[in-house]
């Protein structure tokens, strides 16, 4: 792991070229934390956020992604027999939707973090956005519950992975949580994870999140592990019509 510790993710922005020369370089087998890029206050008022949000509308079921999805929360619960055995809180705010998504922080960070990301990975600066033809990419917020929420070791098969980290370990849970597989075997990345990192990793890295706090009964409350990424993904492989 690499630590950079920056204020600005426009100045970034405008050193791409820098930045992806130099995660290049750093990525290959292990990943690399950004700090200082958001004022905390700010991140943990989104959050919150959110979290009334589910509170307002409830669980969806699934839904097909096309551009009339609407916001929304759902549960994803994969059981152990799946290719990707899963259990986390996932909200999903959609760019045609942004008129009416009620809190413009998502966006903004979201679409900061896109633009990096892209430059970072070769792309066109706007890959994801919403008047891409090739591409789309939203705001996708998680949450690991207390009870032993988890994500079973994968690969990604898109550019790299740019996850904001909207909790803190030891505080608002106890044990579990983020882990990559390097050549040197398991790395449990948690312990050094602070309220607002930007966590930088290729997705072909295999990563996943270990069971947060399987000791306790599951807590639909606002504890646990939280985190905010923006999936990119071929238009054509997930927005269906109708």
């Amino acid at each position: 792991m690499k630590l950079y510790e920056e204020s600005s993710l426009s100045a970034m922005i405008a050193r791409a070229s820098f930045w992806k020369s130099e995660l290049d370089a750093t990525l290959t087998q292990k990943s690399a934390i950004i700090r200082g890029l958001f004022d905390a206050d700010r991140l943990r008022a989104m959050k919150a956020w959110v979290y009334a949000f589910r509170q307002q509308h409830g669980l969806s079921g699934h839904m097909p992604y096309n551009e009339g999805t609407p916001d929304h929360v759902k549960l994803v619960d994969k059981p152990l027999t799946d290719r990707r055995p899963t259990r986390f809180v996932l909200s999903q705010f959609f760019p045609w939707n942004n008129d009416s998504r009620g809190n413009g922080d998502i966006g903004e960070i979201a679409m900061g973090l896109m633009t990096f990301r892209n430059l970072c990975s070769g792309l066109d600066p706007r890959a994801g956005f919403m008047d891409d033809q090739t591409f789309i990419s939203w705001p996708s917020i998680i949450q690991y519950r207390q009870g032993g929420d988890f994500l079973a070791a994968h690969q990604d098969d898109y550019a790299f992975q740019c996850i904001l980290i909207l909790s803190d370990y030891g505080r608002d849970f106890q044990t579990g949580g983020n882990y990559y597989l390097g050549p040197e075997g398991h790395r449990f990345l948690e312990p050094d994870l602070q309220f607002g990192d930007v966590v930088l990793l290729k997705s072909d890295l295999v990563h996943g999140v270990h069971g947060i706090d399987p000791h306790l009964p599951l807590d639909d409350s606002a504890g646990g592990r939280w985190m905010m990424f923006c999936p990119l993904a071929r238009r054509d492989s997930v927005l269906r019509k109708g």
